[in-house]
């Protein structure tokens, strides 16, 4: 059967979420990286 559009804009939202927080749990270990460096 066709892919529900609802469906497939859940995935969409569900996988840029998950990107976003995939990058900002990069750009806080980033930080805190240059931070421990920096002592």
């Amino acid at each position: 059967d066709a892919l529900d559009p609802q469906e497939f804009l859940l995935k969409k939202d569900i996988w840029q979420i998950n990107l976003s927080n995939h990058i900002l749990d990069y750009c806080v270990s980033a930080r805190f990286t240059v931070l421990y460096l920096q002592f």
